[in-house]
């Protein structure tokens, strides 16, 4: 895996295209993350359109990240940040 730093305390892994689950209270949500680090991970989703809402910040969601060859990456997470890309 290629990793990078730059100004970051803790490295970066790029990942590409590992399937992600986000599981709310309400709903689950199928998704793709990218670029994981212990700081956090970047979890791309389509939603439709009539249903394109931002996650509010502060909510509270469980992660399953599967990682290609190895057992699932279970996380209990916290909404940073959230944009509707057009």
């Amino acid at each position: 895996m290629d990793t990078e730093t730059g100004s970051r305390v803790y490295p970066r892994f790029r990942v590409i295209n590992w399937a992600a689950t986000i599981l709310t209270e309400e709903r689950s949500i199928h998704g793709t993350a990218r670029n994981l680090s212990c700081n956090g991970a970047y979890i791309y989703y389509e939603q439709p359109e009539e249903d394109a809402v931002p996650f509010p910040r502060h909510t509270q969601v469980s992660l399953i990240i599967r990682v290609p060859e190895r057992l699932p990456l279970l996380a209990h997470a916290e909404i940073v940040w959230c944009k509707i890309i057009d």
